[in-house]
């Protein structure tokens, strides 16, 4: 049994990066994982990963800078894991430079 059994989380950014692994990651550890990324071709190919796994997880595109993604985010975690335990957000722009 893994450290985050029983547990629901939303991860942003997970299509690629520190959320990707972010997301995998919960999953190993136990978590339900509802993912978030503008790409959904690599984010239903991580909920298949996850599922392949023997984890649970759903996929919610959208950009988390608008306020209806952030919603559904919720929205989804409460409907298909119950509640909401932990978010990461791993979603965002470096402002490096002009």
């Amino acid at each position: 049994m893994g450290k985050l059994q029983g547990k629901a989380a939303i991860v942003t950014g997970a299509t690629s990066g520190m959320g990707y692994a972010t997301a995998r990651l919960f999953a190993l550890e136990g978590a339900a994982v509802v993912a978030s990324g503008r790409d959904p071709k690599r984010g239903r190919a991580l909920v298949d990963e996850i599922r392949a796994g023997g984890g649970r997880a759903e996929f919610v595109p959208g950009d988390v800078a608008l306020q209806e993604t952030n919603e559904r985010l919720v929205g989804e975690c409460v409907r298909s894991f119950g509640g909401v335990d932990a978010a990461v957000a791993c979603a965002g722009m470096l402002g490096l430079g002009s």
